[in-house]
């Protein structure tokens, strides 16, 4: 499934209120429009402005980084009492409402409303976060590629089309994990 990142040049995620099963796949597609990287960061409903945080303090949120012009994936790992929250980590964006929920409940007191409530009341006093870049992982749902360059916006339908690493991310990638063990 597909998700438009700043939709038609607003602070939103289109769609942002989704029901998914386990094994379902998101893509975010983010514009190059030269103005606002933007990012899909996960989050929680204690604080839907901050990056998710472990109980052991490990990395293990899906973070997009601040990016612009290309496309990040999700796969939902977990769909069972597991609600999957997102924001965009550029200041003052999700104090905007740039947020969005996969399997929220339909009732009660955390709702997608009740989230996009939640990150809206902070506002401008919304919470700056540094950018760490692309991080693997994820709380129910993880990563399940680096960024990758985009070639063009999916279609109406929703289909995407064709992409490709980008070329010095993987370079880098290589000489970093080469570095690590020793080849």
């Amino acid at each position: 499934m597909n998700i438009n990142v700043a939709f038609e040049q607003t602070f939103s995620f289109n769609p942002n209120n989704i029901i998914a099963p386990n094994g379902t796949i998101f893509t975010f597609w983010f514009p190059n429009d030269g103005i606002l990287n933007h990012s899909v960061t996960q989050s929680g409903f204690d604080n839907p402005c901050t990056h998710l945080e472990s109980i052991d303090d490990s990395p293990t949120v899906f973070d997009s980084g601040l990016v612009g012009g290309v496309q990040f994936s999700i796969n939902i790992t977990d769909d069972s009492q597991r609600t999957h929250l997102f924001n965009c980590k550029q200041v003052l964006h999700c104090g905007m409402g740039m947020v969005g929920v996969i399997n929220a409940p339909t009732s009660g007191n955390r709702t997608f409303e009740a989230f996009t409530s939640a990150a809206v009341s902070l506002g401008v006093n919304q919470p700056t976060e540094t950018d760490q870049g692309f991080v693997f992982g994820g709380v129910g749902a993880e990563a399940t590629a680096a960024s990758a360059t985009r070639d063009s916006e999916p279609d109406a339908g929703g289909s995407a089309v064709k992409s490709g690493i980008v070329p010095w991310m993987s370079v880098l990638i290589l000489g970093v994990l080469s570095g690590l063990l020793g080849l």
